[in-house]
């Protein structure tokens, strides 16, 4: 499918000083279905000129409340070459400031309620989900009728492999 103007997206990987991945779920008309998703939205949709790391840093925002000290492409391709031409940039958001303080909270647990930008129809839930735990919590998602977007276990590599690079310095 080629969209009828360029477009391209981003996705972010987003973790917590408590190592907490930062997940969004909301509700997809296609699946009919709530879905567990990395945030993401589109580059260029709201200004002329949007860099992938300019809209990282807004759709982080948006999505989540947080803001975050560096925004760092990690690469940019397509998620589904067979269906669409639209390109994706993911990001690792770094040095995270949240709306709340997560440390004092259940081990998992929605942050706020509804998140999201009312005017393009979003509605989200935030969730920051302890990394060491984040494979069962999914799966416990999954298992309760909820669809987990693939590219939220490519989150959890990534950060892993991170802290065990930070680890080994």
């Amino acid at each position: 499918m080629r969209r009828p103007a360029a477009v391209e997206g981003v996705t972010i990987i987003a973790a917590t000083p408590e190592r907490k991945l930062l997940l969004v779920e909301q509700y997809r008309v296609p699946l009919g279905a709530h879905c567990i998703e990395l945030p993401a939205g589109l580059v260029g949709d709201t200004a002329a000129g949007d860099s992938p790391l300019a809209a990282a840093r807004r759709e982080l925002e948006e999505e989540t409340g947080y803001t975050c000290d560096e925004v760092v492409s990690i690469g940019t391709g397509t998620w589904l070459p067979g269906v669409t031409d639209e390109l994706n940039t993911l990001c690792w958001a770094k040095g995270l400031h949240g709306p709340a303080d997560p440390s004092g909270m259940d081990e998992v647990h929605a942050l706020m309620g509804v998140q999201g930008v009312a005017e393009e129809g979003e509605a989200l839930r935030v969730y920051a989900v302890p990394l060491a735990t984040a494979e069962s919590w999914i799966s416990a998602q999954g298992a309760a009728g909820k669809v987990v977007d693939l590219k939220v276990y490519l989150g959890i590599l990534y950060l892993q492999r991170e802290l065990v690079r930070v680890r080994d310095e």
